[in-house]
This record gives C-alpha cells, structure tokens and sequence, in this order.
C-alpha cells in the first residue's frame, strides 16, 4: 500500500473582499486545550473518479471553494501567538499573506476498509487537522459544512446562511473571576511542545464503529425510567455513553486476571457547549471554544456489577444536570479545576457530539460513506468519538480505538448485552404476536394426517395442544455479509438460520407431520432473521405469505388487529374447489404409491461434501426491462405476452442454459425446461378468494431445445416461449380441472431438464 504526493500547496483567502488582519485574544475557555493539541478527523467519499479528472477538476474546483471559505474563517488561516516569556496574552493572530497547508495524494490503499486523498475509481478523502485552541467542534463543523456547501455550488456564496457565518467578538465573554489570566499563567508553567502536539498511536491499536440503534437506546431509557423514574437527565447520549462505559470497564476485566479494586473511581468525561447558557446567550456562531468539561464518577466495583448500566447513566445525567444549572459554575471555571485533578488513566473521556451531524456534507459527490475521529488514538487514557448515523434518524455511531485483545472484549461484551434486550424484549413480543396469528392460521399449529395404510384421505388435522416448534437463538454470523446483495454467499452459510422440522410420527398405519416450524435468530446490533420452514402439502406461497405478513402486522400493533384492513384472515372451505374428473383420488392414490421418496427426508440439504454450491441475488432494473421488452416487441410486436416477468424469466432461462454449456457438451437436441407456479384462485369459475388456504398452483412449463436457447436469438425464444406458454394456458379453461397440467409437468420431469422453478404472483 502506497501513497503518492500529488501537490502540496498553500491556500489562502482571495486578495479582495475578506479581512486585511485578525487578532482575536483567547479565552479562558481556550486555554484547557493547549494540552490536547489537534483535531484530527477523516471524511470518505465514494466517488468513481480516474486521476485525470481529480486533477484538473476535483482539486481546482476545492482550492477554490476553500479560499472563499477561508474569507469566512480566516483565523483558521493565521497562527497562535503564545507569548511564553513575558506578561502578554495568546491570541489567534491572521495577517495577509497567511496561508493553509493543503495536501493532495494518491493511494492504492483499500478505500472500502480504511490532506486530500484520492482512492482511483473508489473515492476521495478529506483529512482534516486543526487547533483545539483555536475553536471547538461546533466551529469546524461548520466550517466544513461551508466549504462543502461552496464547492457543491461552484463558489456562489448566497447560499450560506447566517449561521455558518462566524461571529468574531470576543467581549461577548465575560471573565468576572479573572480566570483567563489565572488559567494563562497556570499553563505557561507546563506548556508542552506545541510543535509535536500529535501522537503517533500505539502500533497494538486497533479501530471500530459501534451503531446505537434508535430502538434500542429506547428500550434502554425504559429500562432506566422503570428503574429510575425520578431521574431527571435521560438521553441518548447519556444512555449511548454509559453504556459504552460500562462495557469498556468490563471488557478490561474481561482480559486481565487484576482483582477489581472497589476504592478506585472510574471517570467519564464528557463537554458541554456553553453558548445558550451563558448570559446573555452567544450566538451559536461565536468563534472559539465554548465548552466546559463534565466529570463523572463512579466506583470500579459499581460499574461492573449487575447495576453497573443504571449507575452509569445515573452519574453522568446527574453531573451533567449539576454543572449546567448553575451559570456561576461556569464563569468561575470549577469544572477546569476538576478535570485537572483526574487520573487520566481511569478516565473515557468523549470526542464529537450528537448534534453534529458531519454525514450530511455534501461536496457534490453526495453524502460521505465513512466518518473517522483519528484523534482518538492520541488519548493517554480511552477516548470514544459519537455522532449521529449516516443512515436512520436517531440512530448513534460510536467509535473507539483500543488494543486489539481488549477490543475483541469489548465487542463480545457490547453484542452480549444488546443481546439482554433480545430476551427482554423482542421475544415476548413475537411470541405473544404468532400465538394471536396461529389463532387465525390453526392448520399451520396442526399436523398432516396420511392414512398411507388405509383407504383413508389426507388431511390437516388441529386439535387442542398441538403447537408450533418456535427457536431463538444468537450468532456471531457476519449480518450485513449475509443480506449483501455484492456478494455470492456459499449456501451453506444460510442453513445455520432455518429450522429444523420435527420428525413425522406414526400410529398405526397413520402419520402425523408437523407442518411449521420458525427460527428467530439475533445478530446482535445489526439485525434478526426469522426463518419459516413449512410444508407445502399445507398451503403454497399465498397462504405462507399471508401468514408471515399477519405475524408481522400483530407484532408492530401490539397484538391489536381491530379495524385494519391488511390483517388477512384465511379462508377455509375447500367446497368450493371443484374435481369433476376425480383428479384428487387419483393423485393420492398415486403418492401413496412413492410414500417413502416423498416423506422420508422432507427437509432437503446439499450434501456436506458440495461445497461449490453459491448464492447469488440479481437485480434487473427497471430501465433495463423496458429495453429488453422494447427489443422483443421490435422483432415480434404481435406477442401477446410481454411482461417484466416474461423478459426476466427468458433473460435468466436463457443466461442458465448458456452457462451450463460453458463447462460441458451437451447433446444439441435436449429440451430445456422452464417451469412456472401460477396462483390459480383468480381462474377459477367462479373465482376463489385471494385468502383461500390451502395450494392453489397450476404449473405452465415451456420447453425448448437446448440448441436454440444458447444461440445468439436466445434470448428472444426464451422469452417467446414463455410468453406464449403463459398466453395459450391462461385462455385454456380446461387445462387444469381435466389434470392437462399435471401430464405437462410429469412428461417435462422425465424428458427435459429444468433451469428455472419459478413463482408468479400475477401474469
């Protein structure tokens, strides 16, 4: 992996049009912050950009758009004078012809793992390192969010608004306590090296991102205000924090064998931003540091015990409540005594906030794929950075930077109890939800009755006591491998997540087979799989998606399915599917007759030793499908046929078979198969309900020979053939009460070879 300098440059602001100098003194809320040094975050971009184009465009167009910012900002522009040896005060200094450093660069680093830095034909980074003496999160915020702003619209400055225009006056900040001189004289004592303020991490470091989802932090308040419904400061961020708090002191415990010292006191440190509460207020504009830091304590002993999490938001809300109430705390700076009086060591101290919402600077390119807070890593004790999620509201992102083994730790303690919540909170509910459904879907709770020994029919029996085989279960599994429509899984990394059904029974010459069975798996903090295994004997798409889509709409309402319209309540008479020709006699008669292939192993898997069995999801859009139907009808306007469904089923029948011939001969004359399942309830005269339960499917199979699917028409004969297929059937009213369809099907079992099994909901 290498890195490599295109231009390093000085930009400064225009000549004309911003200020000639700038001297503004600093506060006493700047002074604290001489001993943290810089400001370092990163944001990534996915951008699909040769080096050419970076070139000539990206970089001239934000050379540009960051002079004109830097008009607006210039003392990000100028220097901090610290005047160490005499008895002046530091100030931020800018005079004309001050300039900043901008660097720009090519890597070949992996843009999707991970100065101005481009990823050729992945994306771009921005890299940004400032001060903190010189101004606070909310000022760089902005000043981001300005050049973003400026670079998307090509430099047309109207479009800021007053609040991302800074406010420069440094009398709105009232030192009644003479705190800046004291403070100022306390720091030339034991100033460090301001010119190696950055810390090179320990090379053991490692990085990762936490998502607090929005769900969660509210069964967490819950559980707080059960607990604790007189406390006054519930938020997300004292709930997001402590949280993270409390798994970051067990995780240590977690990997060293150190009894837990119960005298030693654990800190959370955390800012707050002053503007709106000084008085008068500042504007949210002010430029500078606005912030007094928040010190939190609690016991080692406390955080990990079994109450560790309610004490942990229990101190950090009451701090937070003591220290802002109180205007005369603030001015008389006793929050920058306390926090020089913290051991470090035991201290988690927080970067960033909820309120900044960095995901939303937009350069043009669109919204930023990746936010990372690097100075985290300089920390002497622990730092977490938090801001909002890029991709839901209210959801938080966490990032942490700590050595790997207690990272390892930390992430199995965090998923472990999120995972609590699962317990809590989730099952309950499902189960509570499909006990209400399966009172609606009572054949799905039952077994299937064969009499294979008797003259006897089948049936679906229920009877009091009979109940659905329901498992929950917790994985480590990768979540968002899993649901990635980029990648082509291995089958078998899915069958982990379905359920096993429950062995058939037998009692004198009659079996009982269970018909359901659900699986609700959790991959903690990223999502739940619920996997329904049934038999299709019982009902086929229709009816199991009715079922699901039931479930599901209980679950959401609490149980309450009064007054909606989406609840589906199933249909049960089965007089009125007709069977003039004794079709269902002569099936049964034939099933029992293959009893033991067709009900010894109903759940079928792929052998243990085929391991090139994959996965894949295709998507077509829809664009695409208009110029594939286009193209059909071009050649053949005349087809009666001509769905999406039609051009995607020939599309794919016809890419199948191609692909088949790639790795072996086969005989030109073969006929390939494309099988279909058409939900019939419409068809019938008269016509079946849409809720009706039970299997409605007809099968329409088209059938071609192998030599003039994988031809350069293809395509269009597949397509044409299923078409036409679907066209001749549906005018057939015959076709399936005289068991035609079942002839098809078997004659196409025997003869061809099938590629495609598809359902149709509608044709």
């Amino acid at each position: 992996m290498t890195s490599l300098l295109i231009e390093q440059c000085q930009v400064a602001p225009p000549p004309h049009g911003g200020a000639a100098e700038l001297t503004l003194p600093l506060t006493y809320f700047d002074h604290m912050w001489f001993v943290f040094g810089y400001m370092r975050r990163i944001l990534f971009y996915k951008l699909s950009i040769s080096k050419l184009d970076f070139v000539q465009n990206i970089i001239p167009t934000l050379k540009h758009s960051l002079s004109l910012t830097l008009k607006h900002y210039t003392p990000l522009v100028g220097n901090i004078a610290c005047p160490l040896n005499s008895s002046g005060y530091p100030e931020l200094c800018y005079v004309t012809g001050d300039s900043v450093s901008d660097t720009f660069t090519e890597t070949d680093m992996d843009f999707n793992h991970l100065i101005v830095t481009l990823f050729p034909n992945l994306g771009i980074s921005i890299g940004f390192s400032n001060h903190h003496v010189a101004c606070d999160g909310n000022i760089i915020v902005k000043f981001i969010r300005t050049w973003g702003l400026l670079n998307k619209l090509r430099g047309d400055e109207q479009c800021l608004a007053n609040e991302l225009i800074p406010f420069y006056d440094r009398s709105v900040i009232k030192d009644p306590y003479k705190q800046g001189t004291i403070i100022w004289d306390e720091m030339k004592q034991n100033m460090p090296e301001i010119g190696d303020i950055i810390v090179i991490p320990p090379l053991d470091r490692v990085r990762g991102t936490f998502i607090m989802e929005r769900n969660n932090i509210v069964k967490l308040k819950n559980l707080i205000l059960s607990r604790r419904p007189n406390l006054s400061y519930v938020t997300s961020f004292t709930i997001t924090c402590a949280y993270i708090w409390t798994c970051l002191i067990k995780s240590k415990f977690a990997i060293e064998d150190e009894m837990i010292d119960e005298d030693v006191m654990e800190i959370f440190g955390c800012v707050a931003d002053c503007r709106s509460r000084l008085n008068p207020p500042l504007p949210q504009s002010y430029f500078g540091n606005c912030l007094v830091t928040i010190a939190s304590k609690a016991s080692r002993v406390e955080l990990v015990g079994k109450e560790g999490f309610i004490t942990a938001v229990e101190v950090i809300g009451e701090a937070i409540k003591s220290q802002m109430k109180d205007v005369e705390l603030i001015l008389n700076c006793s929050w920058y005594r306390e926090f020089c009086g913290i051991n470090m060591k035991h201290t988690l101290s927080v970067s960033g906030s909820p309120k900044f919402n960095l995901y939303e600077v937009d350069f043009g390119w669109g919204r930023p794929e990746k936010i990372e807070i690097i100075s985290i890593d300089n920390s002497s004790g622990i730092s977490m950075s938090i801001s909002k999620y890029k991709d839901s509201h209210g959801d938080l992102e966490v990032g942490l930077s700590l050595p790997k083994t207690r990272m390892n730790a930390f992430v199995a303690i965090f998923n472990h109890g999120l995972s609590f919540f699962f317990i809590q909170n989730i099952i309950p509910t499902l189960k509570h939800s499909l006990s209400l459904t399966l009172k609606h879907y009572l054949p799905l709770v039952g077994n299937l009755v064969c009499p294979w020994n008797s003259t006897g029919y089948p049936e679906l029996r229920y009877v009091p006591g009979d109940s659905v085989s329901v498992t929950f279960s917790e994985t480590d599994k990768d979540f968002d491998y899993l649901v990635s429509y980029d990648h082509i899984h291995n089958a078998k990394d899915f069958h982990p997540f379905v359920p096993k059904m429950a062995e058939p029974k037998d009692a004198s010459g009659v079996q009982f087979t269970p018909v359901l069975a659900i699986q609700v798996t959790l991959f903690p903090n990223h999502g739940i799989s619920i996997s329904c295994i049934s038999h299709h004997v019982v009902g086929d798409e229709s009816t199991i998606v009715g079922f699901i889509n039931s479930w599901a709409l209980l679950n959401k309402n609490k149980g309450n399915d009064d007054h909606d319209d989406k609840f589906i309540v199933p249909f049960y008479d089965r007089s009125i599917v007709k069977d003039p020709y004794g079709l269902g006699d002569c099936i049964w008669e034939e099933t029992k007759k293959h009893k033991k292939e067709m009900m010894s192993d109903i759940i079928v898997t792929p052998p243990d030793n085929n391991n090139n069995m994959v996965r894949g999801t295709f998507t077509i859009r829809r664009d695409h499908i208009e110029k594939l139907k286009n193209l059909i009808l071009l050649t053949r306007p005349s087809l009666a046929h001509v769905t999406s469904y039609t051009v995607v089923g020939g599309y794919a029948w016809s890419c199948l078979v191609k692909s088949e011939g790639a790795n072996e001969i086969i005989n030109e004359n073969v006929m390939e198969c494309f099988g279909c399942g058409v939900n019939y309830r419409a068809r019938f005269d008269p016509p079946l309900p849409s809720s009706y339960f039970g299997n409605c499917i007809i099968w329409y199979i088209a059938s071609k020979k192998h030599v003039d699917l994988v031809g350069d028409e293809g395509f269009r004969v597949a397509t044409e053939s299923i078409g036409e297929i679907i066209y001749e059937r549906n005018k057939d009213k015959e076709y399936v009460s005289n068991g035609e369809w079942l002839k098809e099907v078997g004659g196409a079992s025997n003869e061809g070879r099938y590629l495609c099994d598809c359902w149709i909901a509608k044709i």
